[in-house]
C-alpha cells in the first residue's frame, strides 16, 4: 500500500505540524481497515496564521523566509534559549525524532510540566530585549491595508536581522496594537526605552527604520514627531501631531 504522503504535505526535516497530522490521519485510516483507493478525497485545515507560514514551499536559500521549518522544531528553540539543562533537553529531543511521535508526545508533556516549561514566557525571551516596538495599524490613523503592510514588513526586517525573539544587544520586542491615540497620519510607532514617536511609518520605510534606529542607534529626525523616553522625562515634542 502507498499513500504518498510526501507528495501531499511532508517536507524535510526538520518537519511540521502538518506531517504530523497527514501521518496520523493515514494511520487511522489504515487501522479502520480503508485502502488508500478507499479514499476519494481529503482536506487538512490550518489556521490563517499558520497557512501563511507553515503553508510556503522549503525554501532553505530564501532569505524571506530562512527559518520556516525551524519555528516549529523544539530543538532550534532550546538552541536558542540558555537555561540550566540545555544540553541534555537538546540531547532527548534529538533522540526522540527516531521514535514515532504518538509515542513520545505524552512523556514530552509531562517531563516540560515538571520542569516548569509549560505555559511559560521563557520562549519568548522575555527579559533579554533592549527595545519595544510599537505599531499602530489602523484604521483610525491610516487605511488597514497601509497598517498590515507597515506590520508584516516590522516583523520581516526584525526576523531577517535576527533582532526578534534574540538576545543580542539590538534585540526588539514587538508588538501592534489598534490605537495609540494619535489618530492621524500613521501608521504611528512608538519605540522604547527611548519614547521615539514616529508618523507616517510605512511599508517602505521600514527597512530604513530596523537599520538606522534599531541596529545603529540613530534615529531618524525626520520621521519623528515627539519624544517621551523611559523612565519618566517631560515631554519633548518636535512640531505639531502628524495631519
Amino acid at each position: 500500500e502507498d499513500w504518498h504522503l510526501a507528495r501531499l504535505s511532508l517536507k524535510p526535516f526538520p518537519c511540521c505540524r502538518c506531517s504530523h497530522s497527514l501521518a496520523a490521519i493515514a494511520i487511522d485510516l489504515h487501522s479502520e481497515g480503508l485502502r488508500p483507493d478507499d479514499v476519494v478525497s481529503g482536506a487538512l485545515g490550518l489556521s490563517r496564521t499558520n497557512h501563511a507560514v507553515v503553508g510556503r514551499p522549503f525554501a532553505p536559500e530564501s532569505a524571506e523566509n530562512p527559518g520556516v521549518h525551524g519555528q516549529f522544531c523544539a530543538a532550534y528553540a532550546f538552541a536558542r534559549i540558555n537555561f540550566p539543562g540545555r544540553g541534555l533537553f537538546f540531547g532527548m529531543m534529538i533522540a526522540t525524532l527516531l521514535l514515532p511521535f504518538h509515542v513520545v508526545i505524552i512523556p514530552q508533556y509531562i517531563v516540560f510540566q515538571q520542569l516548569g516549561l509549560v505555559d511559560t514566557y521563557v520562549p519568548l525571551l522575555i527579559g533579554k530585549f533592549h527595545r519595544h516596538v510599537f505599531l499602530c495599524i489602523g484604521p483610525t490613523c491610516c487605511a488597514d491595508e497601509a497598517g498590515e503592510a507597515a506590520w508584516d514588513a516590522l516583523k520581516r526586517e526584525l526576523k531577517n536581522r535576527n533582532l526578534s525573539l534574540a538576545d543580542g544587544p539590538a534585540a526588539c520586542y514587538r508588538t501592534k496594537v489598534g490605537c495609540l491615540r494619535v489618530c492621524s497620519g500613521g501608521p504611528v510607532m512608538v519605540v522604547y526605552p527611548e519614547g521615539t514617536w514616529y508618523a507616517g511609518m510605512t511599508a517602505d520605510r521600514v527597512p530604513r527604520f530596523v537599520e538606522e534606529h534599531l541596529i545603529a542607534g540613530r534615529p531618524i529626525e525626520d520621521w519623528i514627531f515627539a519624544r517621551n523616553p523611559l523612565p519618566n522625562g517631560p515631554m519633548s515634542p518636535t512640531g505639531e501631531p502628524p495631519a
